[in-house]
Protein backbone atom coordinates (compact mmCIF):
# COMPACT_ATOMS: atom_id res chain seq x y z
CA UNK A 1 0.00 0.00 0.00
CA UNK A 2 1.30 3.49 -0.77
CA UNK A 3 2.41 5.71 2.10
CA UNK A 4 -0.60 7.12 3.95
CA UNK A 5 0.47 10.72 3.18
CA UNK A 6 0.48 10.09 -0.56
CA UNK A 7 -2.43 11.56 -2.51
CA UNK A 8 -3.96 9.42 -5.23
CA UNK A 9 -6.61 10.00 -7.89
CA UNK A 10 -9.31 7.34 -8.16
CA UNK A 11 -12.69 6.80 -9.77
CA UNK A 12 -15.39 6.78 -7.06
CA UNK A 13 -18.25 4.30 -7.02
CA UNK A 14 -21.05 5.24 -4.56
CA UNK A 15 -23.10 2.22 -3.53
CA UNK A 16 -25.73 1.03 -1.06
CA UNK A 17 -23.32 -0.93 1.15
CA UNK A 18 -19.84 -0.77 2.68
CA UNK A 19 -16.83 -2.67 1.37
CA UNK A 20 -14.30 -3.50 4.11
CA UNK A 21 -10.56 -3.99 3.55
CA UNK A 22 -9.59 -7.60 2.77
CA UNK A 23 -13.27 -8.57 2.47
CA UNK A 24 -15.39 -9.40 -0.56
CA UNK A 25 -18.75 -7.95 -1.52
CA UNK A 26 -21.19 -9.07 -4.19
CA UNK A 27 -23.23 -6.37 -5.95
CA UNK A 28 -26.16 -6.74 -8.30
CA UNK A 29 -26.31 -3.89 -10.80
CA UNK A 30 -28.32 -3.09 -13.87
CA UNK A 31 -26.29 -3.86 -16.98
CA UNK A 32 -26.70 -0.24 -18.05
CA UNK A 33 -25.17 1.09 -14.85
CA UNK A 34 -22.31 -1.42 -15.03
CA UNK A 35 -21.47 -0.26 -18.56
CA UNK A 36 -21.54 3.40 -17.47
CA UNK A 37 -19.65 3.04 -14.21
CA UNK A 38 -17.50 -0.08 -14.05
CA UNK A 39 -16.92 -1.65 -17.47
CA UNK A 40 -13.83 0.47 -18.26
CA UNK A 41 -12.36 -0.33 -14.84
CA UNK A 42 -12.67 -4.07 -15.50
CA UNK A 43 -10.89 -3.76 -18.84
CA UNK A 44 -8.01 -1.71 -17.39
CA UNK A 45 -7.85 -3.53 -14.01
CA UNK A 46 -8.15 -0.14 -12.32
CA UNK A 47 -8.51 0.29 -8.56
CA UNK A 48 -11.64 2.18 -7.57
CA UNK A 49 -12.82 3.87 -4.40
CA UNK A 50 -15.97 2.12 -3.13
CA UNK A 51 -18.00 4.40 -0.85
CA UNK A 52 -21.37 4.30 0.82
CA UNK A 53 -23.79 6.67 -0.90
CA UNK A 54 -25.06 9.40 1.42
CA UNK A 55 -28.75 8.53 1.00
CA UNK A 56 -30.75 5.35 0.54
CA UNK A 57 -31.90 6.67 -2.82
CA UNK A 58 -28.37 7.63 -3.83
CA UNK A 59 -27.09 4.33 -5.17
CA UNK A 60 -26.53 5.74 -8.63
CA UNK A 61 -24.05 7.53 -10.87
CA UNK A 62 -24.57 10.99 -9.36
CA UNK A 63 -24.90 9.96 -5.69
CA UNK A 64 -22.82 11.89 -3.18
CA UNK A 65 -20.28 9.66 -1.40
CA UNK A 66 -19.25 9.38 2.23
CA UNK A 67 -15.69 10.67 2.58
CA UNK A 68 -14.30 7.49 4.16
CA UNK A 69 -14.31 4.55 1.79
CA UNK A 70 -12.25 1.58 0.66
CA UNK A 71 -10.09 1.04 -2.38
CA UNK A 72 -11.26 -2.07 -4.20
CA UNK A 73 -10.76 -4.17 -7.29
CA UNK A 74 -13.34 -6.00 -9.37
CA UNK A 75 -12.71 -9.75 -9.22
CA UNK A 76 -15.58 -11.07 -11.28
CA UNK A 77 -18.49 -9.98 -13.43
CA UNK A 78 -21.24 -12.54 -14.06
CA UNK A 79 -24.34 -11.72 -16.13
CA UNK A 80 -27.36 -12.73 -14.05
CA UNK A 81 -29.83 -11.90 -16.83
CA UNK A 82 -30.03 -9.78 -19.94
CA UNK A 83 -30.41 -6.67 -17.76
CA UNK A 84 -28.55 -7.54 -14.53
CA UNK A 85 -24.89 -8.18 -13.71
CA UNK A 86 -23.44 -9.65 -10.52
CA UNK A 87 -20.17 -7.92 -9.55
CA UNK A 88 -17.69 -9.26 -6.98
CA UNK A 89 -15.43 -6.64 -5.35
CA UNK A 90 -12.55 -7.18 -2.93
CA UNK A 91 -11.59 -4.38 -0.56
CA UNK A 92 -7.94 -3.39 -0.27
CA UNK A 93 -7.30 -0.36 1.96
CA UNK A 94 -9.30 2.27 3.81
CA UNK A 95 -9.11 5.70 2.21
CA UNK A 96 -10.13 9.30 2.93
CA UNK A 97 -11.59 11.38 0.11
CA UNK A 98 -10.11 14.89 0.24
CA UNK A 99 -12.14 16.21 -2.70
CA UNK A 100 -14.13 14.92 -5.65
CA UNK A 101 -15.71 16.19 -8.83
CA UNK A 102 -18.22 15.00 -11.38
CA UNK A 103 -16.73 13.97 -14.70
CA UNK A 104 -19.75 13.44 -16.91
CA UNK A 105 -21.67 10.64 -15.17
CA UNK A 106 -18.66 9.52 -13.14
CA UNK A 107 -17.03 10.78 -9.96
CA UNK A 108 -13.28 11.30 -9.71
CA UNK A 109 -11.65 11.91 -6.33
CA UNK A 110 -8.41 12.95 -4.70
CA UNK A 111 -7.79 10.71 -1.71
CA UNK A 112 -5.27 9.70 0.91
CA UNK A 113 -4.80 6.26 2.42
CA UNK A 114 -6.07 5.95 6.00
CA UNK A 115 -4.50 3.01 7.86
CA UNK A 116 -5.49 2.19 11.41
CA UNK A 117 -3.50 4.04 14.04
CA UNK A 118 -0.83 1.88 15.73
CA UNK A 119 -1.87 0.45 19.08
CA UNK A 120 -1.79 -2.60 21.32
CA UNK A 121 -5.12 -4.45 21.39
CA UNK A 122 -6.00 -5.98 24.81
CA UNK A 123 -5.86 -9.78 24.64
CA UNK A 124 -9.19 -10.17 26.51
CA UNK A 125 -10.94 -7.98 23.92
CA UNK A 126 -9.36 -9.95 21.07
CA UNK A 127 -10.39 -13.30 22.56
CA UNK A 128 -13.96 -12.18 23.27
CA UNK A 129 -14.35 -10.74 19.78
CA UNK A 130 -13.10 -13.98 18.19
CA UNK A 131 -15.40 -16.12 20.36
CA UNK A 132 -18.49 -14.00 19.73
CA UNK A 133 -17.67 -13.70 16.02
CA UNK A 134 -17.40 -17.45 15.71
CA UNK A 135 -20.70 -17.96 17.54
CA UNK A 136 -22.50 -15.32 15.51
CA UNK A 137 -21.14 -16.62 12.21
CA UNK A 138 -22.17 -20.20 12.91
CA UNK A 139 -25.60 -19.06 14.15
CA UNK A 140 -26.31 -16.89 11.11
CA UNK A 141 -25.16 -19.70 8.79
CA UNK A 142 -27.66 -22.24 10.14
CA UNK A 143 -30.83 -21.30 8.17
CA UNK A 144 -31.25 -22.30 4.54
CA UNK A 145 -31.47 -25.46 2.44
CA UNK A 146 -27.75 -26.23 2.90
CA UNK A 147 -26.77 -25.34 6.47
CA UNK A 148 -23.09 -24.66 7.17
CA UNK A 149 -21.83 -27.32 9.59
CA UNK A 150 -18.29 -25.95 9.93
CA UNK A 151 -17.87 -22.20 10.24
CA UNK A 152 -14.39 -20.90 9.30
CA UNK A 153 -12.20 -19.79 12.20
CA UNK A 154 -12.06 -16.00 12.71
CA UNK A 155 -8.78 -14.27 11.78
CA UNK A 156 -6.24 -13.90 14.57
CA UNK A 157 -4.79 -10.52 13.58
CA UNK A 158 -6.76 -7.71 15.24
CA UNK A 159 -7.31 -5.41 12.26
CA UNK A 160 -8.33 -8.23 9.92
CA UNK A 161 -10.59 -9.67 12.62
CA UNK A 162 -12.29 -6.30 13.08
CA UNK A 163 -13.13 -6.09 9.38
CA UNK A 164 -14.19 -9.76 9.25
CA UNK A 165 -16.67 -9.16 12.07
CA UNK A 166 -17.82 -5.87 10.54
CA UNK A 167 -18.76 -7.63 7.31
CA UNK A 168 -20.51 -10.39 9.25
CA UNK A 169 -22.67 -8.14 11.44
CA UNK A 170 -26.34 -7.92 10.35
CA UNK A 171 -26.62 -4.16 10.92
CA UNK A 172 -27.63 -1.35 8.61
CA UNK A 173 -25.28 0.42 6.21
CA UNK A 174 -24.82 3.47 8.45
CA UNK A 175 -23.64 1.24 11.30
CA UNK A 176 -21.21 -0.45 8.89
CA UNK A 177 -19.98 2.99 7.84
CA UNK A 178 -19.42 3.95 11.48
CA UNK A 179 -17.27 0.84 11.97
CA UNK A 180 -15.25 1.63 8.85
CA UNK A 181 -14.55 5.16 10.06
CA UNK A 182 -13.17 4.16 13.49
CA UNK A 183 -9.43 4.80 13.58
CA UNK A 184 -8.22 1.87 15.71
CA UNK A 185 -8.84 -1.86 15.74
CA UNK A 186 -9.57 -1.70 19.50
CA UNK A 187 -12.32 0.86 19.01
CA UNK A 188 -13.81 -1.17 16.17
CA UNK A 189 -13.66 -4.46 18.07
CA UNK A 190 -15.17 -2.88 21.20
CA UNK A 191 -18.09 -1.53 19.19
CA UNK A 192 -18.53 -4.87 17.46
CA UNK A 193 -18.52 -6.79 20.74
CA UNK A 194 -21.41 -4.60 21.89
CA UNK A 195 -23.33 -5.30 18.67
CA UNK A 196 -22.66 -9.04 18.89
CA UNK A 197 -23.75 -9.31 22.53
CA UNK A 198 -27.05 -7.60 21.70
CA UNK A 199 -27.67 -9.69 18.57
CA UNK A 200 -26.75 -13.00 20.19
CA UNK A 201 -28.87 -12.29 23.28
CA UNK A 202 -31.85 -11.65 21.00
CA UNK A 203 -31.19 -14.83 19.01
CA UNK A 204 -30.85 -16.92 22.19
CA UNK A 205 -34.10 -15.48 23.57
CA UNK A 206 -35.90 -16.25 20.31
CA UNK A 207 -34.53 -19.81 20.32
CA UNK A 208 -35.67 -20.29 23.92
CA UNK A 209 -39.20 -19.06 23.11
CA UNK A 210 -39.44 -21.35 20.08
CA UNK A 211 -38.17 -24.34 22.07
CA UNK A 212 -40.68 -23.81 24.86
CA UNK A 213 -43.70 -23.27 22.60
Amino acid sequence: MPHNRETVTLPIFPMAGVVFPAMRMKLRLSHDRFLRGLADLVHTDTTLCATLARSAEGNGDLAEPHLIGTTARILEVVPASADIDDIVLVGISRIHLLSYRHNGRQLIGQARYLPDLPESVPMLLLEEARALGSELGSTLALPGPSPVTTWPSPPKQAETLSYWIAELLPVDAEDHQELLELRTSSARLSKEVGHMRTILDALRSEFTRESSS
